[in-house]
């Protein structure tokens, strides 16, 4: 094989070699995006202290299941309102 040829195909193997490495990083790259994006869902969603619906998720969640009664589906709702929550939580996190 004539040299130009020889360092030609040098220059294309290690040119795809180069690409390879570089989809390889592309792709873990995405899924970190991706699992990043997951938790700032959930983040946005769940209070810190209880890991509980938030209001925002709350809403969101009383809005699809009205959504679904109103096609025949059976809804109840119950709701607590409890002074000091954040003392009870906050106490029974200690007993861990």
């Amino acid at each position: 094989m004539p040299l130009l040829a020889q360092t030609l195909t040098r220059e294309l193997e290690q040119a795809n070699r180069q690409l390879a490495s570089l989809g390889m990083e592309r792709l873990q790259l995405y899924q970190k995006l991706e699992q990043q994006g997951r938790e700032f869902e959930r983040q946005a969603h769940e209070n810190p202290l209880t890991g509980l619906c938030n209001r925002r998720a709350f809403f969101q969640i009383c809005e699809q299941k009205v959504l679904q009664a109103q096609q025949g589906t059976e809804l109840s709702l119950a709701l607590l309102d409890v002074d000091f929550f954040k003392h009870i939580v906050e106490a029974v996190n200690g007993l861990h």
